[in-house]
């Protein structure tokens, strides 16, 4: 019993120690860090006039109104009358290139959002190569083409046509900082992290880049940084992306969260705390954001707690944060479900070192019960369950749990073999 309480202890603090990863690199998505935003499809321009319904603009043979007749489908996600609209308008007599050049644009869109990649694909690339197109235009249609190339897994093609956006002499800030947005990405993901990295340091550069993408690059550099072992040069970029005049709030709580990681790593807990204090405190982030905060702020609080020099009554103030913290991922409306199964883990970690054994063990079945949970927690859990188990005597149930951990797919190696040795002990006895 004595040898299964060190090796519980050892595995506790091994868990705690792991605050959650930053994200990964995607070419495709929504949100923050290193995926993309808004610059898949060329906005919808406004009309210069009112528009009325299609059939009474195909009337009159309106091309500025049956032009806005396909703006307002669009806006309205019709994208099969869109495209009938900006068709009939490409049928009329005497249009000018430019003119062309927007209904082709915006009807490359609309075939993009009903998933026809090859029929946006060619009108943009008519688009591109039509004599007299203006350069924002061409532009809009390279970066558009090259998210299409790059989502039928034509990723040669998309490098070429986001690069092309770069290279332009004439070419808009706003688009050139959008492939080379888009470029960076693909680069990530293809494992050119040196490549990528000068993308995200020439968007940087840009004078008139938008904030938005000057921020998403400062972190995603940061944290090739921060996995480079460059702290200082992770957390000067971090801080840029926070202190950036108009940087959306998601891309500046996730620059914190990322910084609170960085000054762990250096060994600055003060501000790592007040790092992911800022992200707990602050509006129009996402749920995941605050939970991620919470969740690392209070394993702080729990390793600063069980310090050797940390006073009892110090220590049970701590630990009441850390509470605090895990209990707010818990009940956090729309956490992700992997950190709020790591937050019952820690729970149990937490009143497993209070001596509270039996709460510790409802804490660690949560966390193995909660669905979809990665196999990492569910082995962890696992294990610590199986020890306290085996403190209570109920060797059965101990056994059972370390049976289970070997069987989950894509467990950690760490965990298989402390639950083979762990089964090895309890057979010997």
């Amino acid at each position: 019993m004595i040898i299964a309480l060190a090796l519980l202890v050892a595995i506790v603090a091994l868990a705690l120690l792991t605050f959650s990863a930053s994200k990964k690199a995607k070419v495709d998505g929504n949100l923050i860090n290193i995926e993309t935003t808004d610059a898949v499809l060329a906005d919808i321009p406004n009309s210069q006039q009112e528009g009325s319904v299609w059939a009474a603009s195909l009337e009159k043979s309106n091309p500025d109104a049956m032009f806005n007749s396909g703006s307002k489908a669009y806006a309205g996600h019709d994208y099969l009358l869109a495209i009938k609209s900006w068709s009939a308008v490409l049928a009329l007599p005497n249009l000018s290139a430019a003119f062309q050049a927007e209904v082709l644009l915006n009807r490359g869109a609309a075939y993009a959002s009903l998933g026809q990649n090859d029929e946006a694909i060619k009108d943009w690339t008519q688009t591109i190569k039509m004599p007299g197109t203006p350069a924002d235009l061409v532009a809009k249609a390279l970066i558009n083409r090259g998210f299409a190339n790059n989502e039928s897994g034509k990723t040669v093609k998309a490098m070429d046509d986001w690069t092309s956006v770069v290279n332009m002499k004439d070419a808009p800030p706003t688009d050139v900082t959008k492939a080379l947005f888009n470029r960076s990405l693909l680069r990530y993901k293809l494992k050119q992290p040196v490549a990528a990295v000068a993308d995200w340091s020439q968007i940087i550069s840009i004078t008139d880049a938008p904030a938005e993408f000057v921020a998403k690059a400062s972190v995603n550099r940061g944290d090739s940084y921060r996995e480079a072992g460059k702290l200082q040069e992770a957390l000067a970029d971090y801080s840029r992306a926070i202190d950036l005049k108009g940087s959306p709030p998601v891309i500046i709580a996730e620059a914190l969260i990322n910084s609170g990681k960085v000054q762990i790593l250096s060994q600055n807990s003060i501000a790592a705390a007040a790092a992911w204090a800022r992200v707990v405190e602050m509006r129009d982030t996402l749920p995941e954001q605050k939970a991620d905060a919470m969740l690392n702020r209070g394993i702080l609080f729990y390793q600063i707690g069980i310090d050797d020099q940390t006073a009892a009554k110090e220590q049970a103030q701590l630990f009441r944060s850390a509470l605090q913290d895990w209990i707010g991922v818990i009940t956090l409306p729309q956490a992700p479900l992997a950190l709020v199964a790591d937050a019952q883990f820690n729970l149990g970690v937490l009143h497993s070192t209070t001596g509270e054994i039996d709460v510790a063990i409802t804490n660690f079945t949560f966390a193995i019960a909660t669905p979809d949970v990665p196999a990492k927690i569910s082995a962890k859990a696992l294990v610590n369950r199986g020890l306290l188990f085996q403190k209570e005597g109920k060797t059965k149930e101990a056994m059972a749990d370390f049976n289970r951990v070997l069987k989950l797919p894509d467990v950690p190696e760490e965990y298989s073999e402390k639950a083979k040795k762990f089964l090895s002990d309890g057979k010997k006895q």
